[in-house]
């Protein structure tokens, strides 16, 4: 039990720790992206920047010469960029700021107003790869991220290992029930043979005994076919041998298992085969399909009473093949409808001389599943339970 829970806790620590690496990864790879895309912006001005100091000022010198470009350019404070203009034997003839290693530059070539020919050199200085700006708002956003990434783990991680919590819960209800289902019929084999022993002389109680013994070692059997059944069933699915077969075919012979039951039960079962004889085709494994009408039919035949006819009928409804089990009982109530199919459920606790221990119907719904198929249970219309086994006709 402790072992299922610290499993349990370690996944959910896992997924969210996984999930806190995911935010922040998704954080910084969205930040980064627009951390790179203002870096791009910016450089783009501040490159157009540059080029529009540079035109000014070749502008300039082909119209009024240098002393005006420097003029000019003072007037401007080029406190962000610098120009240069030379001659082409690389004499300057005005400088205005200074010039970076790492700033953006931009030449164009000109001529003077006296055909001197020239070239300008201006210069910008490049952007911040992350302006104070973008800083602050990258730290705003780290911490909101942060905060919805931590308020947001519980829910996210109770939402994750909420199926497997529950999982393992019915794991667990699932042996607690099983240990008790076993523990029944053990208990009173070891109290058959201890009476035997002490009844040694006794040959009439003797075989009463070893009768009831018997029956016990028959229900712990069918039991343990059942849970193994199931456990087969959870680890892998439940394996079908699909072939075709006539839906009438599977229920004469689910009919023929339990007729013998029946009688002995003080029951009937009253067949009822479509009237126009047609076949009705499924897929299905035909044996499995048996084990489950005759799940169904016992469990109608439990509850039957005494003097009663179980009905027992196969019609073509939708495309599908329905098999409807109906009895006389006391029905089902509205809040069991579902959880009948639940593995070890009693709708009737006190029901204690019932020679079935819950698993029957819980198999047959899931080999129904299986087929593709359904297992419901509805309200008899002539009173008592009826419940609807439907598998699809082959194509």
């Amino acid at each position: 039990m402790s072992s299922g829970g610290g499993a349990v806790r370690q996944l959910e620590r896992r997924i969210g720790r996984f999930y806190l690496a995911a935010c922040a990864a998704v954080f910084l790879i969205v930040s980064c992206s627009f951390l790179a895309l203002q870096y791009v912006r910016a450089t783009g001005e501040a490159e157009s920047a540059c080029e529009n100091i540079a035109r000014v000022a070749l502008d300039e010198m082909s119209s009024r010469g240098a002393g005006e470009v420097v003029a000019f350019m003072e007037d401007e404070a080029l406190s962000d960029g610098s120009v240069r203009i030379a001659k082409g034997d690389g004499t300057t003839l005005a400088s205005v700021g200074d010039r970076a290693p790492w700033d953006i530059a931009v030449q164009l070539q000109g001529t003077s107003s006296d055909g001197t020919p020239f070239s300008v050199e201006a210069s910008y200085h490049r952007p911040l790869p992350v302006s104070p700006e973008d800083g602050a708002l990258f730290a705003v956003t780290a911490v909101l991220a942060a905060a919805f990434a931590l308020a947001t783990r519980g829910p996210l991680v109770r939402s994750a290992t909420g199926p497997v919590s529950e999982a393992l819960a019915q794991q667990r209800d699932f042996v607690a029930a099983a240990s008790h289902e076993l523990k029944s019929p053990l208990s009173v084999i070891a109290l058959d043979l201890g009476a035997m022993a002490a009844a040694s002389e006794d040959a009439e109680r003797v075989a009463r005994l070893a009768g009831e013994g018997m029956a016990e070692c028959g229900r712990t059997a069918s039991l343990v076919e059942d849970l193994l059944a199931l456990a087969s069933g959870d680890a892998a699915g439940w394996t079908l041998s699909r072939a075709r077969c006539d839906a009438s075919d599977v229920f004469i012979e689910a009919f023929e298992q339990i007729e013998g039951k029946a009688a002995s039960s003080g029951t009937s079962v009253e067949p009822s085969l479509p009237e126009d004889g047609r076949a009705l085709a499924v897929d299905a494994d035909k044996a499995k399909l048996v084990q489950a009408l005759r799940a169904v039919l016992e469990n109608a035949l439990d509850f039957a009473p005494r003097g009663t006819a179980v009905g027992f009928s196969l019609a073509d409804r939708s495309g599908q093949a329905v098999f409807a089990v109906s009895d006389k009982g006391p029905g089902i109530l509205d809040e069991h409808k579902e959880r009948i199919f639940e593995r070890f459920f009693q709708a009737d606790p006190s029901r204690t001389e019932r020679a079935h221990h819950g698993l029957g119907l819980s198999i047959a719904r899931e080999i129904a599943e299986a087929h593709g198929g359904t297992l419901r249970a509805l309200d008899n219309p002539g009173g008592g339970a009826l419940l609807e086994l439907a598998i699809p006709l082959a194509r």
